[in-house]
């Protein structure tokens, strides 16, 4: 399998995901009671990836090891926005060429890492 899309469940760890070693494509949907994406790190195979409504989360740090992404997009809830820390950990993924954050709240309030990437 090299894609998975998961949409409005209520698992509570990627542990079982992280193991699907092909994955190409994940797309995460209203899957509010996420505690980590720390097992999202080990998926450096990843091109693209797609994450909504992680309300437990704010430290997206782990992500910045997917250096293969070349699409990701960042959702908060429908009336929730998605706290993030910092976008630094997101100027780390060079080969990205698509980058969509929307109903984010970011607690540092700076973009500025976010325009190092150069693609």
């Amino acid at each position: 399998m090299v894609g998975l899309n998961v949409k409005w469940s209520n698992i509570k760890t990627l542990d079982n995901i992280s193991a699907l070693t092909n994955l190409k494509y994940l797309s995460i949907g209203s899957s509010s009671q996420i505690e980590s994406i720390t097992p999202l790190a080990g998926m450096t195979q990843l091109e693209v990836l797609r994450i909504e409504n992680f309300k437990k989360i704010t430290d997206f740090s782990p992500l910045s090891a997917l250096t293969n992404l070349q699409f990701f997009s960042i959702e908060g809830g429908m009336y929730t926005k998605q706290k993030v820390d910092t976008f630094e950990p997101f100027s780390k993924l060079t080969n990205l060429v698509y980058f969509s954050a929307v109903m984010i709240s970011c607690v540092d309030k700076r973009i500025d890492p976010i325009l190092k990437l150069k693609n």
